[in-house]
């Protein structure tokens, strides 16, 4: 590896190399030992060993290049580098991996390094660095000149030596000055920008100015970020730069400083001449709304579109106030786009203070980023964060019309982030609709996106409403589907060979998922709609009762499952159809039939890749399922208070949580409020199961003594001697086993007493 030292001082242009060989092994002594006299031994000399068998000469080299290169003994960096490359080119990589070896041996500095980038070009140490038959030699010496150069190329006292060559009085040293600015790129353009920001600098501005318009496209981005400067006079210059480039770019955020009232007018002024020059005229207020409008709705819509697969990371360029230029920030093409989203809402928002679609454009902007920042699964109260109590001002009618437009729009970030402000500031009047019309926090309880529904769930439980409204049946329907959740990641499998489909599950069982089978259509789309905890469904194309056609069209038109990702596992001749049948549908893919861990692993992590943005933990469904089944306790403790009936027809998913250690407790305090017989027995079966947890057996007492104050005993007459029979024979059990037992007796033992 090169060394860590940096030269940074480093003369325009690089000038020449000046390189120096790089250390070589010491040459023999042509003499010998006959240089210095042997000494007498003392001791008897033991006789020779045996002599070893040499090491076999190299076959002589029969090619001319490889030849010529090695009797020139390369030693200096850049003969080294021109000897790795001419092997390299007849087809001699061994040879050139030698070559690079013997470089890195030179332990070279950053400007060392630059210079061999100055000799030679960038595509030759690309090509080292991709080439794979040079590897790990190329890679380490192509990314180390790359890396080195980027650097030298951005010393900031380099960089400020250039721009002050800008204004020599020597032509030659001008052009000289702007060529090594054009190679520096985006850096040339950062330090240039600073002058502007410099009243100090106001002199060389007017030179800085031509040399961002002559850098070209290198300039354009981080100009479009000093439009964000703080200081108008930086923004004007900004504006002018981007009108000589004829900035396409610049034109949606130069619409609000031309046209808002406040705007300084030397600013307006060079916002008008970078429009004539930009697109031949200046746009009024409707132009720039109508602009502004498709922009937000386009950026919109491009968030829902599906990953990119380009791999390097887009840059936003925001203004630092301590630096007094722009910075580069890295964000993904998604987050780039809110970004970008959110500052174009603001400035429409700004023009047109008083226009409904403004303003949820905006709110709707502002919300889907501020919740992305935040977490998906976190609630921040409106007056914490800046973007909640902006939200929160405009008021409880403009948040719910934002939250409209988000469920329309399908903007799950922005619709979780209106619900959550909504929580706070608003109240049960929200979800008092006319004509039994759900108003519009009712209807997210059925959206399709799980995330949203549970959120609206959520926000209807924090207003605490005590009579049924109009959708208030779905939020039971919600609050039931998150109480079967038990904080799994888990995956059905859908095969009609059940040997086929247990060779995947326990593939996926290695890769960390719990593994369901379904042999069947019918029985898959049950599976899946009763399992908040499923994250994916891997299903064969060879399916029937019903057809796997069928299947996955069924499972989208119910609000479960409408965005659970499907594989569909295909057969080489159907899978031409079934990859024109999964283009219909953003959350399905058609696979080949994968035969090991190596195939499943990649399936599965493109089919989780098409959530990543709404993915949900296992925890936070965990938390859910805590949500509602605090939720049914309530309002099963109090049915005068709450009227809601549905809450009653969930005793079998209050059963199966139960048995979860994570909602035991919960479950149980509801099935002690409901009372009923089927309660009653699942608490005692639970109680009473030895292998199970102190506390859960605890709470299932708990629940059942509750379940008899509330409902007298309703146990039958085998099960009650059941329980005196397991008291007896619980001697030899420890003493916090015989004494949950003895519980269990004291309360079924309660109604006679309290009849004596």
């Amino acid at each position: 590896m090169f060394g860590s030292g940096v030269a940074l001082v480093f003369l325009l242009g690089f000038g020449s190399p000046g390189f120096v060989r790089c250390a070589e092994p010491a040459e023999e002594d042509p003499f010998g030992a006959a240089l210095v006299a042997p000494a007498e031994p003392s001791e008897p000399v033991p006789p020779p060993e045996p002599a070893q068998q040499q090491p076999a000469a190299e076959p002589e080299e029969n090619d001319p290049v490889v030849r010529t290169v090695r009797s020139t003994k390369p030693a200096r960096p850049d003969e080294l580098i021109w000897a790795a490359r001419t092997v390299l080119d007849v087809g001699r990589p061994e040879e050139s991996r030698k070559y690079l070896q013997q470089l890195l041996g030179c332990q070279l500095d950053a400007a060392a390094l630059a210079a061999l980038y100055q000799e030679f070009g960038s595509a030759l140490f690309v090509r080292f660095a991709s080439e794979p038959q040079i590897q790990p030699e190329g890679k380490e010496v192509g990314q180390s000149v790359l890396d080195a150069t980027r650097q030298v190329r951005s010393d900031p006292q380099r960089l400020e030596g250039l721009i002050a060559g800008l204004s020599d009085a020597n032509v030659q040293t001008r052009r000289l000055a702007m060529a090594d600015l054009r190679e520096s790129g985006d850096a040339a353009a950062v330090a240039l920008i600073r002058v502007l920001a410099d009243p100090q600098r106001a002199a060389e501005q007017s030179t800085a100015l031509q040399a961002l318009v002559a850098l070209g496209s290198m300039s354009e981005a981080p100009l479009l970020g000093a439009l964000q400067a703080r200081q108008s006079e930086v923004r004007r210059l900004a504006a002018t730069a981007l009108g000589r480039l004829e900035s396409r770019a610049a034109i949606p955020f130069l619409l609000r400083p031309l046209l808002d009232p406040q705007t300084p007018p030397d600013e307006r002024r060079a916002c008008e001449e970078a429009f004539r020059q930009m697109v031949g005229s200046v746009p009024d207020l409707a132009e720039a709304q109508r602009f502004l409008t498709r922009a937000i709705r386009r950026n919109m819509a491009s968030q829902l579109a599906a990953p990119s697969d380009v791999q390097e990371m887009p840059v936003a360029w925001l203004w630092d106030d301590q630096q007094h230029t722009v910075a580069a920030h890295p964000m993904e093409d998604a987050a780039l786009s809110r970004w970008t989203t959110q500052r174009l809402a603001q400035d429409l928002y700004d023009l047109l203070p008083e226009s409904t679609e403004a303003r949820t454009l905006w709110l709707a902007a502002l919300l889907e980023w501020a919740q992305v920042d935040a977490g998906l699964d976190t609630a921040p109260a409106p007056g914490v964060t800046p973007a909640g109590s902006r939200a929160a001002a405009t008021g409880t009618a403009a948040v719910e019309e934002a939250l409209a437009f988000a469920l329309e729009q399908g903007q799950v970030s922005a619709a979780v982030g209106a619900l959550s402000v909504l929580q706070t500031i608003g109240d049960e009047r929200l979800l008092w609709g006319a004509g039994g019309v759900p108003r519009t926090v009712a209807r997210a309880l059925r959206h399709p996106d799980l995330r949203v529904r549970c959120t609206a769930a959520r926000t209807v439980i924090a207003w605490d409403p005590a009579t049924p409204f109009a959708g208030s049946s779905h939020l039971v329907e919600v609050l039931a589907h998150c109480a079967r959740a038990v904080g799994e990641r888990r995956v059905i499998v859908a095969h009609p060979q059940t040997d086929f489909a247990r060779d995947i599950a326990g593939m996926l069982v290695e890769l960390g998922f719990q593994a369901e089978i379904a042999v069947t259509g019918d029985s898959l789309v049950k599976q899946a709609v009763a399992s908040p905890d499923c994250e994916a469904i891997l299903v064969s194309d060879a399916i029937d009762n019903a057809p796997v056609k069928e299947v996955v069209q069924h499972l989208r038109h119910d609000a479960r499952t409408a965005r659970l990702p499907i594989g569909i596992l295909t057969r080489e001749a159907y899978l031409p159809e079934m990859e024109r049948f999964a283009e219909g549908d953003p959350w399905t893919r058609a696979f080949p039939r994968a035969h090991d861990m190596m195939g499943i692993m990649l399936q599965m992590r493109q089919l989780l890749a098409l959530q990543d943005a709404t993915a949900i933990t296992a925890d936070s469904r965990l938390q859910w399922a805590q949500m509602a089944l605090d939720y049914f306790a309530r309002v099963a403790a109090d049915t005068r208070h709450y009227l809601f009936p549905e809450v009653f027809a969930q005793e079998e998913t209050l059963i199966a949580a139960l048995a979860h250690p994570g909602l035991s407790a919960r479950a149980a305090q509801v099935l002690g409020a409901l009372g009923s017989p089927r309660a009653q027995q699942a608490l005692v079966q639970l109680a009473s199961q030895n292998d199970r947890g102190l506390p859960q057996r605890r709470s299932a007492a708990a629940g059942f003594a509750l379940a008899v104050e509330r409902r007298g005993l309703l146990l039958s007459r085998p099960e009650i001697l059941t329980q005196y029979d397991r008291y007896n024979r619980s001697g030899g059990l420890d003493r916090e086993t015989q004494q949950v037992l003895g519980s269990l007796l004291d309360s079924i033992e309660a109604p006679s007493r309290t009849k004596q």
